[in-house]
């Protein structure tokens, strides 16, 4: 399967399918930083699988909006496409909306969404702090373990360099 890493850097993203593929985008927000962005996976060809994994961490008052549509036009028959949005906030300051649409108007297909935004759990931290981490470590270690199933599976070296660069944000 195809593997397409997100430049959430990119206010409007357009992705038409051709093939089947995994799509992966990580966002870590810090100090004043904003992302609004809009993002389309189109589906025109019959048979096609696609997977959509979206991950965000924002610290301070950074904020993330995001709009995610799946669209599956006539003709993509038997299509079968997912798209997951989950928002980590380390910050009561920090803002983020995740807004996933779907978009079907051929029969015989398969697509689904979800969305989750929500706060680290302080009794989270203090089970890692009562043995005997930091606080600061056991918040990238919980950052760490929730960006996990986006940071796993890429692929190449350049995409683990990325992968990397942005957990070094949380330090």
């Amino acid at each position: 399967m195809k593997q397409i890493l997100l430049d959430l850097t990119q206010p409007n993203i357009d992705l038409e399918i051709t093939e089947s593929v995994e799509i992966l985008g990580v966002f870590v927000g810090k100090n004043t930083e904003q992302r609004k962005i809009e993002l389309n996976i189109i589906h025109n060809k019959p048979n096609l699988q696609s997977l959509i994994l979206v991950k965000a961490v924002l610290l301070d008052q950074s904020s993330f909006n995001f709009t995610g549509n799946l669209i599956i036009n006539k003709g993509a028959k038997y299509t079968d496409t997912y798209l997951k949005v989950a928002i980590l906030m380390l910050s009561k300051s920090a803002r983020a909306q995740a807004v996933p649409c779907l978009e079907i108007m051929e029969n015989d297909v398969k697509g689904g969404h979800g969305a989750t935004i929500r706060m680290l759990d302080p009794e989270e931290i203090f089970y890692l702090v009562s043995r005997g981490l930091t606080i600061k470590e056991s918040t990238k270690l919980l950052v760490k373990g929730f960006l996990e199933d986006v940071t796993r599976r890429l692929l190449s070296p350049e995409q683990k360099a990325f992968g990397e660069k942005e957990l070094a944000k949380l330090i």
